[in-house]
């Protein structure tokens, strides 16, 4: 969740295109699947978008998991926060094995199982009837034809996998030695909705530790990322230094946000000369904002 990045697996009967909580699939018959278009409609989301037996699958999670899930993603947003090359993100599979039910994108990647559940008949039951609900609720909206796989194919999937591995973003391609300053292009990137509105969605989904004063901050705090060729925000670090513990939290905060806000709504790219390129660029919120 550091970054949103692009997998595609090409075939001769589909393309898929995969990101740790988006999936977008084109279908040979023309039919076409995209969970960015479910949210932006219901401004609905799943606890996790899955590819099970090749078809999407919005998984629901348990009450009693839901709880022990948002503790290990903020754990490992904090242990990575800053670095470029890792993600989170749930999965499922058949055997308990990580390596068998999950492939690895690319050989050598250490790759980490922060947890495996073994899932019971009761529970995978019970799951399948909270994801079959949402999808009724939400995926219908947009496409009604849209069918889950069988309850019966889904207890198959016992295992339920909290994951950490390195970033499918190729550093060569989108690392700082290949990015154009936002200075040196014909057009700057944009986040969805534009500037301001992306700005008040960050500091409204923040935490505030109550103990903070916004009139010790500074006047602005300020952050550095890129945003690359396919619109994911990447590279991101903030600038404003010499915090308060209290505000150090608050940036820490903010980070998160705009990294999860990105996730859901993708930018667009930088432009130059008629072609999108990986974009460096600095953003500052004003503490007016706060």
């Amino acid at each position: 969740m550091t970054q949103v990045s692009l997998f595609s697996q090409n075939s001769l009967s589909e393309k898929v295109e995969m990101t740790p909580r988006h999936i977008i699939s084109h279908n040979p018959d023309g039919s076409s699947f995209s969970s960015v278009s479910i949210y932006e409609k219901t401004g609905a989301y799943p606890d996790a978008w899955l590819f099970l037996n090749k078809e999407v699958f919005p998984l629901i999670l348990l009450n009693k998991y839901k709880a022990e899930f948002d503790e290990l993603v903020e754990a490992a947003l904090t242990d990575i926060r800053g670095q470029l090359d890792y993600e989170v993100y749930l999965k499922m599979g058949k055997t308990g094995n990580l390596d068998e039910d999950v492939p690895k994108y690319r050989l050598g990647w250490k790759r980490t199982a922060k947890f495996t559940l073994s899932l019971t008949n009761e529970e995978l039951s019970a799951m399948y009837e909270l994801t079959q609900a949402w999808h009724q609720d939400y995926t219908k909206q947009v496409y009604p034809e849209s069918q889950l796989i069988s309850k019966a194919e889904f207890m198959n999937y016992k295992y339920l996998y909290f994951v950490t591995e390195p970033s499918r973003i190729d550093p060569r391609k989108y690392g700082t030695n290949h990015t154009v300053d936002v200075s040196e292009v014909d057009e700057a990137p944009e986040p969805y909705e534009g500037m301001n509105k992306f700005l008040q969605r960050v500091v409204s989904r923040s935490k505030q530790d109550p103990k903070l004063k916004v009139s010790e901050l500074p006047e602005k705090i300020e952050f550095e990322f890129t945003i690359d060729a396919g619109g994911n925000l990447v590279l991101l670090k903030p600038l404003t230094k010499e915090l308060s513990k209290e505000a150090y939290r608050w940036v820490g905060s903010l980070n998160t946000s705009m990294i999860k806000i990105s996730e859901r709504y993708l930018w667009q790219p930088g432009i130059k000369e008629g072609k999108e390129v990986p974009t460096r660029m600095r953003l500052e919120i004003p503490r007016t904002l706060f």
